[in-house]
């Protein structure tokens, strides 16, 4: 599988940026984030972090999840082969909320391609690693979690298969302003 070209220019400054100015781009990201009047459904969004995430394999269609145990053995090896076969899709490691049908059709509904709209979700578990606090709070707030090599260790993880414009999406913060290729950026 061809590892897809990123071709948005703010995303490729912001990666190859060094730490001092990291820390000058997000302080300055941050100072034209403007306060946010309290909403209680917000509020009641992120109580309910890290959002539900099925406990076997799913496909979400258009915000709709359906279960691959669901599908008759025929259609789910269909299904499958059609999101594994080419070169047209990327495969993600996903823990925590990044493989939760919520997040990803947050990250996903803007966009037009229907194709863009519809994910794979590989569900497993991820051996010797585990999980823990990322020392970097998010724009939103969130203290995000990274992987670290855990020998004996095993975490609930799982693949996510998505199209290069989906990868694009991912690959940027939920409050990160500019969106990739015109689409307007979920909120959230």
């Amino acid at each position: 599988m061809k590892w897809p070209e990123i071709a948005e220019p703010e995303l490729l400054d912001r990666l190859a940026t060094g730490d001092d100015e990291l820390v000058a781009t997000a302080a300055s990201v941050i100072r034209q984030v403007p306060a946010r009047p309290y909403e209680p459904d917000v509020l009641q969004r992120a109580l309910r972090y890290p959002w539900a995430r099925p406990a076997g394999s799913d496909v979400l269609t258009d915000g709709a999840v359906r279960q691959l145990e669901d599908f008759a053995p025929e259609e789910r090896s269909s299904v499958i082969k059609r999101f594994l076969s080419g070169n047209d899709r990327v495969l993600v490691l996903a823990f925590g909320s990044n493989g939760a049908p919520e997040t990803l059709t947050q990250k996903f509904a803007p966009f037009t391609n229907p194709e863009d709209r519809t994910g794979l979700v590989l569900a497993g578990q991820l051996n010797d690693f585990d999980v823990g606090a990322a020392a970097q709070p998010t724009l939103y707030g969130s203290m995000p979690a990274t992987l670290f090599p855990s020998p004996g260790t095993a975490v609930r993880a799982a693949v996510v298969v998505v199209t290069p414009v989906q990868f694009t999406q991912r690959s940027r913060p939920a409050a990160t302003p500019g969106p990739p290729d015109g689409a307007p950026s979920p909120s959230g």
